[in-house]
């Protein structure tokens, strides 16, 4: 079945773009092997660029998170289809936060999450994510870069503060 998914998107992109199926046929190889995050990975991308489908590509990572809690890239595919075609900004934090804490998640997602947070007016969370961070990381240039995030961070909280105060 996976084959024959491989298959078929490749044959659909070469010959006329109606990749209609991708989604049942994603759905099908994803519920027979729960573990494989390479199906995931594939369905989950081409789902939401290819198919323009994001809704079930959500589906698809929802799927991933329940079976693989400790993956951070389901996570961070989720939030950023909740980003970038959705336009659900408080969604897509809380997959970037929490993509964030997991194990072997880059410092970029730390970022992405504190730059939502704080967009949205919510730079006290992005505080707390990132000293939370900055206490659990182990490599000092994560601490580093995490610290530089805080201060921005911080910096927007208290231009937020002064301007309720002010108004």
């Amino acid at each position: 079945l996976w084959f024959n998914t491989n298959s078929y998107f490749g044959r659909q992109m070469r010959e006329k773009r109606d990749v209609n199926w991708l989604g049942e046929m994603c759905k099908l190889i994803t519920e027979l092997d729960k573990r494989s995050p390479h199906y995931y990975e594939f369905c989950g991308t081409l789902l939401s660029w290819i198919a323009k489908d994001p809704q079930a590509s959500n589906r698809i990572l929802d799927s991933a998170i329940r079976h693989n809690p400790d993956n951070w890239k389901y996570r961070y595919l989720r939030g950023f289809n909740f980003w970038y075609f959705l336009e659900d900004k408080k969604q897509a934090t809380e997959d970037f936060s929490a993509a964030a804490k997991l194990p072997g998640a880059p410092p970029i997602l730390a970022s992405l999450a504190s730059r939502l947070m704080i967009s949205t007016d919510d730079s006290a969370e992005a505080i707390l994510l990132l000293r939370n961070l900055i206490q659990t990381t182990k490599d000092p240039a994560v601490r580093t870069a995490l610290f530089d995030k805080l201060k921005r961070a911080q910096l927007s909280h208290d231009v937020n503060v002064l301007n309720s105060a002010l108004s």
